[in-house]
């Protein structure tokens, strides 16, 4: 199945500065709901969007600035007991850095899978789907327009349920845009009788 399948724009970001932001819930620091990164001089800054979305899920935003050399942007999906997976961009002088971590709670974490070494520029997009079961958790990318998925599919079944996003800077440098996505749209398909008869 193509990524994404929900273009539903979650926020746009283009409130007056607030914290939380309408919505949203500050783990530490807070999202600037205009600036969209870490308040103040804060060494990071984590939120997620209170309204939870049935599994499986897709979320992806625009990172239109990224973070600063040997910081990192996360883009996390949480349970309601903010538990769940993030897909973690890691930026370096040469080539930046890609992740998927399964979060078991605050400062608990596990990488999953390799880490893969890609290369990102100001205006790429970055996503993460998440499928309770078999189908697994999957990093993606958009370049040009067109997303692509990272790395291997991982599958992990510790955090099930409805989801929500969740967005985590670790520096004042990074800015993203546009977090769009929910529930997965399942495709449709044209039934054999209406094909034999046309």
């Amino acid at each position: 199945m193509a990524f994404p399948t929900n273009t539903t724009v979650l926020e746009n970001f283009n409130a007056v500065d607030a914290h939380p932001m309408t919505g949203w819930t500050d783990l530490y620091e807070g999202v600037d709901s205009n600036g969209t990164t870490g308040q103040g001089s804060a060494a990071s800054a984590i939120s997620y969007r209170n309204t939870l979305h049935s599994d499986p899920v897709e979320f992806y935003l625009t990172v239109t600035t990224k973070p600063g050399n040997g910081s990192f942007l996360g883009l996390h999906v949480f349970t309601a007991d903010t538990v769940g997976y993030t897909v973690q961009i890691v930026c370096a002088s040469g080539t930046d850095s890609v992740a998927l971590y399964r979060i078991d709670g605050p400062g608990d974490s596990t990488q999953l899978g390799s880490t893969i070494s890609q290369e990102f520029s100001n205006g790429d997009g970055l996503g993460l789907e998440v499928t309770d079961g078999t189908n697994g958790i999957k990093a993606y990318r958009r370049s040009s327009g067109t997303w692509s998925q990272l790395g291997t599919t991982q599958n992990d079944t510790n955090h099930t349920g409805s989801k929500r996003p969740c967005i985590e800077f670790g520096d004042t440098t990074a800015r993203v845009d546009d977090l769009c996505g929910g529930t997965v749209v399942a495709a449709s398909s044209t039934p054999i009788y209406h094909i034999m008869n046309q």
